[in-house]
């Protein structure tokens, strides 16, 4: 089985533990910030899992195109016993990340990711309104940017 890489979740872990001004100004409308508090509430309510990190950072860096206006992408890393079948319930992430998207205007892709491994999906806003996960379009790791509606996977 093919699994997706996390691409740059330990420079994740290592350089935006402190949310950079931009990703603040992200998270500044409450809308957003209530999204996130419940998204983040919904994961581990009942479960053995911890979201241990929760950032914000541009799309740009990882993406040669993506959403107009939505320059952010909001990645869950997850922590426990439970974070494998949270992983394997592509109805419960979909429903958090369409509602993240949803509820957060410069966002337009939320990760999750098994912390401090390669599993992760990518949920994306599709040019047709809808979320969709991106491994359906998965690639192999190369040179250069991602285009929008691919995922990097071994």
């Amino acid at each position: 089985m093919r699994r997706p890489i996390v691409i740059g979740l330990i420079a994740l872990t290592n350089l935006f533990l402190p949310l950079s001004l931009q990703a603040q100004e992200l998270k500044s409308s409450d809308r957003c910030t209530a999204t996130i508090a419940s998204a983040q509430n919904r994961i581990e309510t009942g479960r053995n899992v911890d979201v241990v990190l929760d950032v914000a950072d541009n799309l740009p860096r990882f993406y040669s195109n993506y959403p107009a206006n939505r320059p952010y992408r909001y990645t869950f890393a997850l922590n426990g016993s439970a974070a494998g079948s949270i992983m394997n319930s592509d109805k419960f992430m979909k429903s958090i990340a369409a509602s993240v998207i949803s509820n957060c205007s410069s966002v337009s892709m939320v990760i999750f990711a098994v912390y401090q491994t390669d599993w992760h999906y990518s949920y994306g806003l599709l040019s047709s309104g809808k979320v969709e996960n991106f491994i359906s379009n998965c690639v192999e790791p190369a040179p250069g940017k991602l285009r929008w509606g691919q995922q990097t996977c071994f």
